[in-house]
């Protein structure tokens, strides 16, 4: 969600989900709740996991318990307990998780494989060591 936010503008210090969202509904691309995105769910059911793995209280065992049943082994959890003993997680979650954010970043996989920074500093790092015939690195030439 970040990195949709910066395409869209976003550029500031302070990053939370809060704003993350409030700034992508306001945008002119927006005007959209967030939760109105196609398989937005699966979005927040895992975000409701992994703060509830993150801050063990019981506030959050209370959200999971709402909005994904089905990830809790017991109806009770006092605050500071480790989640990790209370959730379902194994291969199927992991699977179903990877499936779903892909679909509620609308990611396709051909695409992932050749659009991230480091792809494209290695061409140019290839091509750097072809013209020079050395192991020049990237950072050599731009210092």
């Amino acid at each position: 969600m970040l990195y949709e936010a910066r395409v869209l503008g976003y550029n500031y210090p302070d990053v939370n989900r809060n704003k993350l969202e409030t700034f992508i509904e306001g945008t002119v691309h927006g005007r959209r709740k967030v939760a109105e995105l196609r398989h937005f769910k699966a979005y927040n059911d895992f975000f409701t996991v992994w703060n509830f793995i993150k801050h063990n209280s019981v506030e959050l065992f209370e959200k999971v318990k709402e909005r994904c049943p089905e990830m809790l082994l017991s109806d009770t959890y006092k605050n500071g307990q480790l989640s990790q003993y209370f959730l379902k997680i194994d291969d199927s979650y992991v699977d179903s998780v990877l499936n779903g954010l892909g679909l509620f970043f609308d990611e396709n996989t051909e695409y992932s494989k050749w659009n991230y920074d480091d792809y494209f500093t290695g061409i140019i790092q290839k091509t750097i060591n072809k013209k020079y015939n050395r192991g020049t690195y990237l950072w050599d030439i731009c210092i």
